[in-house]
């Protein structure tokens, strides 16, 4: 399985490097290696053996990143990914893209992130991506980094406001029989997703508007943002699915409203003494239209809820006495069913380019809940080693 990746790894870079060759590149190569050890049910796979043990898994990451630089009217980057656990490899491309300037306005073409709202953990405004899915690993630095294969276009409209528009020719990647490479296949136009938007700044708040129509779920969906700062940055977005036909089982009101979601946030930095700060965050996720009660699985005969709980709280305090070194504590908190998962941990720069990090995970909530002891992952120490080198 390696070879093949590799023969592509080597070809993917030659071909990407040619239009970088006339131009200034930083290229940087990441490699971080996880030991994760976690807890485990013994009677998921053996019913009749209720005893707790641990296992053990170790992930290697690896990542190289080239930019173009030098020439302000094109840039480009370039992403490959490579991860290996045990006898598995696989290689990905997270961004490859080309962003032209032209007169009066900018075209960014190839695979990349647009983000549309306001949000870390919660951003109903993201309605490419979708900003409100607890399917995330809150133990990276970035939360949320999905990309997709776009055309856009950045239009300004003056020192504050722009036009943005994108164009997602894609709906989805399917994986061919090359082990590890994904590519696009020929999908019908009604697929095409596409939408638009815009941005402008008054009286110190940043508003923003926008609209993407979802070819593949037939799904109109507006949304709206606010950002803004007052002692502290604040943040709120909003957005609704709205199908082009009444869905099957349910009416299109129902639908719209199981759809409206709302975000809002708070983010601080505290100066302290020397290079030391602290950072704080607070984020809901809602569903207004959601479950607001905790679900009787055994009374519904239902695994879990229908729909998604009311709100959700995420929580973070971020500590460094200094430059080099970092505490951090984390949590998605659900309240309705008072279940959740916590994570504290610590970042060493013990050398340039080189971080040593510790980290506990822990769930807490009964067993089915949306997060919960006595199940496998309910709790975790991880210990990672990254090293960063390159221009």
């Amino acid at each position: 399985m390696v070879k093949p990746n590799l023969v592509f790894f080597l070809i993917m870079l030659i071909l990407i490097s040619a239009p970088f060759a006339g131009a200034e590149m930083i290229t940087s190569v990441t490699v971080t290696d996880y030991l994760i050890l976690s807890h485990i049910i013994d009677d998921q796979l053996d019913p009749s053996d209720d005893e707790m043990s641990l296992g053990l898994i170790n992930l290697l990451n690896t990542r190289l990143d080239i930019k173009s630089e030098g020439n302000k009217n094109v840039k480009a980057q370039f992403q490959l990914d490579c991860n290996v656990t045990g006898d598995q490899t696989i290689v990905d491309v997270p961004r490859a893209w080309v962003k032209v300037r032209f007169p009066g306005f900018r075209i960014t073409l190839g695979k990349t992130r647009v983000s549309w709202g306001e949000g870390f953990m919660f951003n109903a405004g993201d309605v490419i991506f979708g900003g409100m899915s607890l399917d995330v690993d809150i133990s990276q630095s970035v939360l949320r980094d999905e990309t997709d294969i776009f055309t856009v276009a950045y239009i300004p409209l003056g020192r504050f406001s722009y036009i943005e528009t994108v164009f997602l020719p894609f709906p989805r990647l399917d994986t061919t029989s090359i082990p590890g490479f994904t590519l696009p296949v020929l999908r019908d136009i009604s697929e095409v997703s596409a939408g638009a938007k815009i941005a402008t700044k008054a009286l110190g708040i940043t508003f923003e508007s926008g609209y993407l129509y979802e070819g593949s779920g037939e799904l109109h969906k507006p949304y709206v943002a606010l950002h803004g700062s007052l002692l502290i940055d604040w943040y709120a977005a909003a957005s609704v699915a709205i199908p082009q036909e009444e869905p099957e089982g349910v009416t299109t009101e129902d639908a719209i409203a199981e759809s409206f979601a709302v975000s809002c946030g708070f983010y601080n930095m505290i100066g302290l003494d020397g290079d030391a700060s602290i950072n704080l965050r607070l984020e809901l996720g809602m569903f207004p239209f959601g479950e607001w009660k905790e679900w009787d699985t055994e009374a519904e005969g239902i695994p879990g809820p229908i729909n998604p709980y009311g709100i959700f709280i995420y929580p973070e305090i971020v500590y460094s006495p200094d430059q080099t070194m970092s505490f951090q504590l984390r949590s998605i908190i659900s309240p309705v069913d008072v279940s959740g998962i916590l994570i504290a941990g610590m970042n060493w720069n013990m050398y340039q380019g080189f971080t040593i990090g510790f980290m506990a995970t822990a769930m807490f909530g009964d067993e089915d809940d949306l997060f919960g002891w006595e199940r496998d992952g309910d709790a975790a120490f991880i210990i990672s080693v990254e090293y960063i080198y390159g221009e």
